[in-house]
């Protein structure tokens, strides 16, 4: 079902090229800081211009600040004073950096990246947008969605009595729920801390007449990996989570693979992401968005998983088709 893990080393090495310090821009950066900061200023003041102008502004301002962070960080700081401002022009940039749930990834600014066209390219901060949603790390969270419709179809066709019972944790808006319930017959349980996204979700499912499919849960899955929280049932045939991991230091990650452990029925799987380092939007999303993510590899995750009670069942791990997101898959023997 994954990518192989080699899609994203030929990713990874694409990317590193980006870094290179090359260029007369690079040998002296706050000259290139202050000539893109002029252009920004003309693109945002003038009316007619294209949207694919904006764009290409806003893939080297980008690249300046991933230049920056490999190679001279002191620079980070003007980065910011200077150029930032015109990328906090998008609705969904601003959101990213405010953070108006108090949190990175909250279940509307992943709902956006999900409504990628829903609004229309009007002015610079829209052609800002426009070119946010386009980069890497949107369209993994895009291909993350399509990654767990193949998983839910395979707890559907392996389940040898009803419908299977599956587990999102982290839940968000839960979008790839709607697209497999079309097709395939379970029962999800969606679990978040965050009020607004479980009614969200809630609200979705009684408008889609799909309630008695839907349970939501409202809890703090720390608390849960720690063993404080049993309001989810053993004998689960399927837990999934897509970006929660990539929050959790390596004692809590290893904690909550023992808590899905413990839930899943034997032979029940479990679907876990958790972005890659060196992707191509790791710095901007560090630096330019405040949006802190642990970052692991392909061994990382090999590690984490041998010090769990997976340690000894199947396991794969692979990649979204864009290579930023890898994936662990495990089955409980």
């Amino acid at each position: 079902m994954l990518e192989h893990f080699d899609a994203a080393e030929a990713h990874g090495a694409v990317y590193e090229t980006w870094l290179q310090p090359t260029g007369p821009f690079r040998a002296n950066p706050a000259d290139a800081l202050r000539s893109l900061e002029a252009e920004g200023a003309d693109l945002l003041d003038r009316p007619s211009a294209l949207p694919s102008h904006v764009h290409d502004w806003c893939q080297r301002a980008h690249d300046q600040l991933a230049w920056l962070a490999a190679h001279n960080p002191v620079g980070i700081g003007l980065w910011r004073e200077m150029l930032l401002p015109f990328f906090l022009q998008s609705p969904f940039l601003r959101r990213c950096r405010e953070k108006p749930r108090g949190y990175a990834g909250d279940y509307l600014t992943i709902q956006m990246m999900y409504d990628q066209h829903a609004q229309p390219i009007d002015g610079f901060g829209m052609a800002v947008q426009a070119w946010a949603m386009t980069q890497p790390c949107p369209r993994a969270v895009r291909n993350r969605r399509r990654l767990v419709a193949a998983f839910v179809d395979h707890a559907c066709a392996n389940c040898d009595h009803g419908w299977p019972s599956i587990i999102s944790l982290g839940c968000g808006p839960a979008a790839e729920v709607f697209d497999t319930l079309g097709h395939c017959n379970a029962n999800f349980t969606l679990v978040d801390i965050d009020e607004e996204a479980i009614a969200f979700v809630r609200t979705k499912a009684h408008d889609a007449g799909l309630s008695d499919q839907i349970a939501v849960r409202r809890a703090n899955i720390i608390k849960m990996a720690l063993g404080a929280d049993c309001r989810i049932a053993d004998g689960q045939n399927a837990i999934y989570s897509l970006g929660l991991l990539d929050y959790f230091n390596d004692a809590l990650f290893i904690r909550l693979l023992d808590y899905i452990h413990g839930k899943l029925a034997k032979g029940g799987r479990a679907l876990l992401g958790n972005f890659r380092p060196a992707h191509a939007n790791a710095a901007f999303f560090e630096h330019a968005l405040e949006w802190p993510l642990t970052l692991r590899s392909e061994s990382d995750l090999l590690r984490l998983v041998k010090q769990s009670r997976f340690a000894d069942c199947p396991m794969s791990i692979g990649a979204e088709p864009e290579g930023v997101q890898l994936f662990i898959e495990c089955e409980k023997a």
